[in-house]
C-alpha cells in the first residue's frame, strides 16, 4: 500500500518538507523529529538553524547572530514597558487611602445648632435674636451638615474607610439640635409677628 505518513512520528516521513530533511533522507542521529532543538544547541552540539541557540551557544559564547534570551528575574519586569502601568498612588488625590469622616463639618453644625437653639431657647423674645438664631440653625447649620454628607460619601469612596460606631448618633444630634433652633426661633418670630 506504501507509506504513509504518521504525524507524531515526523522522523518517519517520507518526506519531511519543513519538518526536517526533504526527500526523505534520514534524520540526524538523536533526532527524533518534530523540530525540537534542545537547549544548547541542535543535537551534537551544533548551533540551530536560524542562529538561535536558547540559553546561547554551547561554551557560553553569544548565539550566532547575536540573540542571547536574558534568564527571569524579578528585576527584569518591571513596570514602564508597554502593558505595564505604575503602582499606583496612596490614594486618588495623594493623601491617605484610609478614609475618615470629616470631622470638622459636622463638629462645626452642632456647635453652629447647639447655638442657634440656646439663643432661640433664651434670647429668643426679642425678633433679631430669633432671626439670628433661625439663620444659624437653619441655612448655617443644615448648610454643614450637607457639606458633611458630600466629603463624606467621597471619602467612604476610598479603598479603606474607617469610621467610628457612634458617628450616626453624632450626626442625628447635630440634625436635632438644629431643628430644635429652627423650630425655636421660627416660634419666636411667628409670636413677636402675632403681636404687630
Amino acid at each position: 500500500m506504501g507509506e504513509h505518513w504518521d504525524p507524531w512520528n515526523q522522523g518517519s516521513s517520507p518526506d519531511r518538507g519543513r519538518w526536517g530533511p526533504p526527500g526523505g533522507s534520514p534524520a540526524p542521529p538523536g533526532d527524533r523529529g518534530g523540530g525540537f532543538i534542545p537547549p544548547g544547541g541542535a543535537p551534537g552540539g551544533a548551533p540551530a538553524p536560524g542562529g538561535y541557540v536558547p540559553g546561547g551557544a554551547p561554551g557560553g559564547a553569544p548565539a550566532p547572530g547575536g540573540y542571547v534570551p536574558g534568564g527571569f528575574t524579578p528585576e527584569s519586569l518591571g513596570t514602564s514597558g508597554p502593558g505595564f502601568v505604575d503602582p499606583p498612588s496612596s490614594s486618588f488625590d495623594g493623601t491617605d487611602p484610609v478614609g475618615t469622616p470629616p470631622w470638622a463639618w459636622l463638629l462645626a453644625a452642632l456647635v453652629a445648632g447647639l447655638v442657634a437653639a440656646v439663643i432661640a431657647l433664651t434670647l429668643g423674645a426679642s425678633v433679631l435674636y430669633a432671626v439670628g438664631a433661625w439663620l444659624l440653625a437653619g441655612p448655617v447649620a443644615i448648610g454643614l451638615l450637607a457639606v458633611f454628607t458630600q466629603q463624606d460619601v467621597r471619602r467612604r469612596s476610598l479603598p479603606i474607610y474607617a469610621a467610628p460606631h457612634w458617628l450616626p448618633a453624632l450626626y442625628w444630634s447635630a440634625v436635632a439640635v438644629a431643628g430644635v433652633g429652627v423650630l425655636a426661633s421660627a416660634w419666636n418670630i411667628a409670636e413677636w409677628a402675632g403681636r404687630q
